[in-house]
């Protein structure tokens, strides 16, 4: 069943990337250098249980810290769920077990709380209130290589839930 849900992730991945262009369209792409606030910049948990998009955003960006771009990616209409905040972050190289790890650390100094093993075929799945999120890496797939310029792998993170706060 986690299988698929990677396969979700992959998806949006690949919308994200030929709707973008990584460009700008799809969402906010910024480059990992650029100037955030200092709230994303912490390791300390949410000051609040409740977690909104945008602190789900910024725990993304904590997690993501060096990557060369990190793109929001807007939910295409489609996706029938109701709230959903997903994101990934570019980097030169494929990420692998180690990258994914550090990531998943990061993520749970902010507050999430890892659920199983965190690996490069299933990906990591955590939780924080009632948002779920899945994390996964990999290769830029071959199909979206021209629009992630001379970026090869990415990060992807996507989460549902989140109750009513925005």
């Amino acid at each position: 069943m986690r299988f698929a849900g990677c396969v979700k992730v992959t998806g949006v991945v690949l919308a994200a990337l030929m709707a973008a262009g990584c460009g700008g369209t799809a969402g906010e792409v910024a480059p990992q250098g650029d100037k955030k606030p200092a709230q994303a910049r912490t390791s300390s948990p949410s000051a609040s249980s409740v977690k909104t998009d945008g602190r789900v955003l910024e725990d993304f960006r904590f997690a993501t810290a060096g990557g060369e771009r990190f793109v929001v990616v807007e939910q295409p209409e489609w996706r029938p769920r109701g709230r959903a905040v997903d994101a990934l972050s570019l980097g030169p190289t494929v990420p692998g077990v180690v990258e994914l790890h550090r990531v998943v650390e990061r993520l749970e100094q902010r507050g999430w709380e890892r659920d199983g093993e965190a690996t490069v075929d299933e990906g990591s799945y955590l939780t924080s209130g009632d948002w779920l999120l899945i994390v996964g890496v990999g290769p830029v797939p071959d199909e979206s290589m021209e629009q992630a310029g001379a970026n090869k792998g990415v990060v992807m993170l996507s989460a549902s839930g989140g109750g009513n706060s925005r």
